[in-house]
Formats: structure tokens, sequence, C-alpha cells
């Protein structure tokens, strides 16, 4: 697609070119000229043709005839500078179209054996994808598609799962509403891991809090009514913006002299804090956090749930699946592993979780052979930790492959990485 629009933008300027030569050397108003000189030249061979008008009428039509044939012959030598210009467009819209079709190649249907390689002899796990597209509606908010989905799929998710995006649906239109009690809740019950995380969740609602306020204190105009609320907003900013004043003190700090101007905010820098972009802000990030401790992805300003990205994955992967089925045909090569032996570079974007290489055999951790923490703290893979501990009784103790801490095979634990 990238190649696609790469020669569209390259050759539109050609394309645009060529027309406009084309329009000027021969508009409507030249092929107008014509059809009325050949209407002429034929109005004056009919009157030669009658027997009632004098030789020296007919002698004067004929030369009115010559003269329009004349007009219409140069007109139509326009031809010989259209035809080149013409040739250049389609020339270009050609390349255009052996772009589209390059591109469709590669995300063309692939062959039979092709397919057969892809499945790698399982076959496609319908209840899996049954199961992903069940939890794209939930997680898009279409709760009643999603129910009768699983109804008819039979696909059994999670009540817990269910219940977690039908609160995150709540407290989104709640947020719509700019009412903060639900989502002041939410980071209650949840304040340690948003800690842990380094969420901006919790600043971003004080901060949304204080621009309401603050809006509120700027439509009523001069008044005690607005003296009232100035005072509510300097007490809510000494009660809340305390813990926050390390890593967000150059916001504060805007926040907190916003209210000096409160009667000319128009005409300043702050008037931006008047504006809904913090409860963009506010809507974004705590849907981002809250699918983070779900561990499931959602970017509601890009739409991007998981089906999406699985689809917009695979569709990126395609052209290397082709290349990759083209170097090896030899379906040997592909069933040595449940994986095929291919790396897909993406960008940061698409990447969703860490990844363990284990320092001894070079090889990432697996389900199958997961990490293993060892009494030290070192970490290294299963099948590593196996093979050096052995599988005799005297082997049960070995040494650490990275520092001389000496380990046995019942101290080590698995480690999951999130």
């Amino acid at each position: 697609m990238d190649l696609v629009l790469k020669d569209f933008s390259k050759y539109k300027g050609r394309i645009q070119k060529s027309r406009k030569k084309m329009n000027g050397y021969i508009g409507i108003e030249g092929i107008d000229s014509m059809l009325e000189g050949i209407t002429k030249t034929e109005q004056e061979l009919e009157r030669i043709e009658k027997k009632e008008i004098s030789e020296k009428e007919k002698t004067k039509a004929a030369i009115s005839a010559v003269k329009n044939m004349t007009k219409v012959h140069l007109s139509s030598m326009v031809r010989k500078k259209i035809a080149p210009e013409n040739k250049n467009m389609y020339d270009s819209i050609s390349k255009i179209g052996k772009s589209i079709a390059k591109c469709k190649s590669l995300s063309g249907k692939p062959s039979g054996a092709e397919i057969d390689m892809i499945d790698l002899g399982k076959g496609i796990n319908k209840e899996f994808v049954n199961e992903i597209i069940s939890k794209h509606l939930f997680v898009s908010g279409r709760f009643d598609s999603g129910e009768k989905f699983c109804e008819e799929s039979g696909v059994e998710l999670e009540e817990e799962f269910k219940d977690n995006f039908r609160a995150l649906d709540l407290i989104l239109t709640e947020i719509n509403l700019k009412k903060l009690d639900k989502v002041f809740q939410w980071i209650k019950e949840n304040d340690s891991k948003l800690k842990i995380s380094e969420s901006d969740v919790p600043f971003l609602a004080h901060k949304a809090q204080f621009c309401q306020m603050l809006k509120e204190a700027k439509d009523i105009g001069e008044c005690e009514k607005q003296v009232e609320i100035l005072s509510q907003i300097v007490e809510y900013s000494k009660a809340n913006f305390y813990d926050f004043f390390p890593k967000y003190k150059v916001q504060i700090s805007k926040l907190m002299t916003s209210v000096a101007f409160i009667n000319e905010l128009e005409d300043t820098k702050y008037y931006d804090l008047t504006t809904e972009i913090h409860w963009n802000h506010l809507t974004q990030n705590f849907v981002r956090d809250f699918c983070k401790l779900q561990g499931s992805g959602r970017d509601s300003g890009l739409t991007q749930q998981g089906l999406f990205m699985c689809l917009k994955v695979g569709t990126l992967g395609i052209p290397k699946f082709q290349k990759y089925f083209k170097a090896f045909k030899s379906r040997q090569h592909l069933f040595l592993n449940d994986e095929l032996q291919i790396d897909f570079d993406l960008d940061s974007s698409h990447k969703f979780h860490s990844i363990f290489i284990c320092p001894v055999s070079k090889e990432i951790a697996t389900k199958e052979n997961p990490p293993m923490l060892l009494r030290c703290g070192h970490c290294i893979t299963k099948l590593s930790f196996e093979n050096i501990c052995g599988t005799g009784r005297g082997r049960a103790r070995a040494k650490c492959p990275t520092c001389p801490a000496e380990v046995r095979r019942g101290d080590a634990k698995e480690l999951n990485i999130f």
C-alpha cells in the first residue's frame, strides 16, 4: 500500500499537467468550432447541388466551403499535439495500475500449498477465534451484541470480564457528564496499582475538576459568588495537589496562576484550561490504564481494539509470509516447531509484553520453557536449569551460571513476566 501511495503521489502531477495541456490545445469551444465548420461546409455543398442558383452563387458557395474545411483541417491538426500528452497521461495511469497489481499480488489469497503451510497441520481454532470476537465486542462497549454472539457461538466469558467493561462504559458516561465521583472511587480502589504503573489518571482527574470549577467561576462573572468559588478552588488545590507537586509542578503552577486572571482568561495563555481538551486527556488515559489493569488493549482515540489490532498486524505480515513461502518451499522447514522461523519487526506501538532470553541457551522463553527465578536472584529457562542440575540424585545441586552461588532444584520458582 505504501508503494501505491508513493507512485500515486509521483504520477498525480504528471497526469494533471497532461490534462491541463490537452484542455488548452482544444477545449469544448474548439470542438464546437470544428462541428460548426463541418455543418456550414455541408450546407454550402448542398447549395452547390441545387440547379436553381446561378453559377456565380455556386462559385461563392464553393469558396466558402473550402474556407470552412480549411479551418476544420487546421483544428484537427491539434491531434498531433494531443496524442503525445494523452500517451504520457495513460502511461502514468498504467504505472499506478501496475503498482496496485503488485500490491494485490502481495496481499492476495495464498495458494493451496501455502494455506497448508500456514495451518501447520492444525487447522483454524474456531473456539479461539470466537473468543477473540466476543471479547472485542465487550471491549468496544457493544454489550448486547457481545451477549448474543456468546449465546450463539457457545463462548463462555468470565462474568468478571464482562462486569469490568460494563463498569468502564458507565464511568465514561459519567466523565462525559463532567461527573468524577466514580472516577475517584476507581482511583481509590486501584491506588497501589496506579502508583506502581506511574499512572497520570489521578492527577488528570483532579486537574479536570479544577478546570471545571475555574470555568464555572469565569462564566459567572465578577460577583460574590465568583469569590466564593475561587476560595473553593484554592482549598481544593491545597487538599489534592500536594502529593502531585514533585512530578507535576509546572502544570500545577500554571493552574494556580490562572486564578489571578480569572476575568481575562481569553487574552492569556491560560484560556485552554476552560476548554474540553483536559476532559479528553482524562478519558484517553483512563481507558488506557483501566484496560492495562485488566490485561486488555483498547485505545479509544484510534479504536484499536484487540481484533482490529490482530487484523492490522496480520496484514503487515503478509508480504513477509509471501517471501518466506518462496524461500522455503520444502514442508520440512516449516514443521520443525510450532512456530514459523521468521521475525516480524513491528514498531513499539505493536509490542505489548516483555520477553526473556536465557543467558545460557540464548533462547526466548516460552510457555513450555518458562523462565525460572533462582535463589540468588538470577534467571534462566527451565530446560537450562534442568540441564545444569541433571537428572540423577547426586546432581540435585548446581552452581548458578551467572554467579558462584549454589542453587538447589527445589529452590527455583517459575517467573511470570507481564
